[in-house]
């Protein structure tokens, strides 16, 4: 991603006589279309994957805002959710939900049978597209303009097959602002808070934070 970002608009990122927002509008352009095409597809991401992304499209932010980690003077450089909130960008996390949920809305609004009957299939489904869907839906009820009754499959088809165009003009708006995107923290696992897991060793009872850590304290112990 930030490969093809660079061969692409290397000369107009790297070009200081480009307006600041033209940078922006370049970079949200790439991301949209090329970047993170079709992510409206994809289930949640586990922690690895998410991590890749996150970097990737945090790194084609920094370059564009001009601060990535090569700045010589360090003290002004800002966390990711600084990045984010101060330039007011998209988050990665917000990139993938609405796309997902644009996505539902061109579903419905086409109404396409073999589709939406896969989806009442896999409602009760713990994991995959559809949980996704319904976790998708809590966070844009938070913007106060839509409502679901409850956030199963054949509710949130109901909301949504009224006026489908309408859920993708909320969506749009929603996601571009700062309220949207806060939750970074919580989704990205570099900087998420330190886990209340806690596991034990079965030669001298230690508690360890992670498995890693278990298995090196055993390794050290076996020495």
């Amino acid at each position: 991603m930030c490969r093809g970002l660079y061969y692409a608009f290397s000369k107009v990122l790297n070009n200081p006589t480009v307006l600041f927002r033209r940078k922006l509008a370049v970079v949200k352009a790439y991301l949209l279309t090329g970047g993170t095409y079709h992510c409206g597809r994809w289930s949640e991401p586990n922690k690895t994957i998410f991590s890749k992304l996150n970097h990737a499209v945090l790194k084609i932010y920094r370059s564009a805002v001009g601060n990535a980690f090569f700045k010589k003077d360090i003290s002004e450089l800002l966390c990711d959710k600084d990045v984010v909130y101060e330039y007011n960008l998209i988050a990665p996390v917000t990139l993938i939900r609405s796309s997902r949920l644009q996505l539902f809305s061109r579903m419905v609004g086409k109404n396409v049978h073999l589709l939406l009957d896969t989806l009442f299939h896999c409602s009760n489904v713990s994991g995959g597209w559809v949980s996704a869907l319904k976790k998708d839906f809590q966070w844009l009820s938070m913007s106060g303009k839509i409502i679901v009754p409850t956030y199963e499959v054949d509710q949130l088809v109901q909301c949504v097959a009224t006026n489908p165009r309408a859920l993708s003009n909320q969506v749009r708006r929603f996601s571009l602002s700062p309220f949207a995107n806060l939750d970074l923290l919580r989704n990205a696992p570099s900087l998420s808070p330190n886990s209340n897991v806690s596991l034990c060793c079965n030669v001298c009872g230690s508690v360890q934070p992670s498995l890693q850590q278990l298995r090196l304290h055993m390794l050290k112990k076996a020495w």
